[in-house]
């Protein structure tokens, strides 16, 4: 029997860990996230799938998962995939692979719909989020294979995330990285765009505050827990210099030219 189709599944939790569908072609897949599970088409069906590309894809579907994360600040778990055979005659094979990561959590959001006296939308927040979500996606997920040291420090972020006693000795590490990275305080931030008030402020946060999620917490006799202001600060000072790095990446994954992507109006 003659090969239709091959697909890739990978499951993962939480199932909401995209709010809206997210889909995505390259020249040899089309990716599609939904309702958790990610489901991945080859252009052209192959059986077997051959460990280099499976090894490819996977690598693209958990560097997904790394930068939708520093939107959500989620943890999540994603299962390695099973393949899916579909043949002439409506014949289908399975092969399962049982692998996973990360653990769960569950975030709620407040979204608003505002239309004016005519009824017309004026500001959908979720869409205005999703829109927002899916272009950083886009733009930052295909560089991850031109550089390790962006996977290593979404990795970072990651232990941040799924580590929260220890979340603003994590965040620090990222500096650090940066810093290693350019050769110097002063080289990182000067290519990174960063002014000394922030840099310090990360710093002061991880290791002179009196808090529990910090570095030096030894120093300190009477220590309290990082409020969320504190933490949701941290977060956002990182994930700024992240994005900031990756927009100096190249980009390898080949995309073509129409590209979908978070679908709100499929919610």
């Amino acid at each position: 029997m003659a090969i239709e189709k091959t697909e890739m599944h990978f499951p993962y939790i939480p199932a909401d860990f995209f709010e809206a569908p997210f889909s995505s072609p390259t020249n040899e897949y089309m990716l599609a996230a939904e309702s958790g599970v990610v489901r991945v088409t080859l252009r052209v069906p192959r059986d077997p799938v051959d460990a280099e590309l499976q090894n490819r894809i996977t690598k693209d579907v958990e560097g997904l998962f790394r930068v939708r994360q520093l939107s959500v600040h989620r943890p999540f778990k994603l299962n390695a995939a099973s393949v899916y055979q579909h043949y002439s005659g409506g014949t289908r094979s399975i092969s399962v692979n049982v692998q996973g990561c990360e653990c769960l959590v569950a975030v709620g959001q407040v979204d608003l719909v505002i239309r004016d006296t005519s009824g017309a939308v004026k500001q959908d927040t979720k869409t205005e989020r999703v829109k927002r979500d899916t272009e950083f996606v886009n733009a930052v997920r295909p560089k991850l294979a031109n550089s390790p040291t962006l996977v290593a420090l979404l990795e970072t972020y990651d232990a941040a995330v799924n580590d929260p006693s220890n979340e603003l000795v994590h965040l620090y590490e990222i500096r650090d990285a940066l810093a290693n990275h350019y050769g110097g305080v002063a080289e990182a931030r000067k290519k990174l765009g960063v002014n000394g008030e922030q840099w310090k402020r990360l710093g002061a946060l991880a290791n002179l505050a009196p808090v529990q999620e910090g570095r030096h917490r030894g120093k300190h006799s009477m220590r309290r827990g990082a409020t969320a202001a504190e933490l949701q600060e941290a977060r956002n000072i990182v994930c700024g210099w992240i994005k900031a790095f990756a927009d100096k990446i190249q980009s390898s994954l080949q995309v073509p030219e129409t590209q979908s992507a978070f679908d709100p109006r499929a919610q």
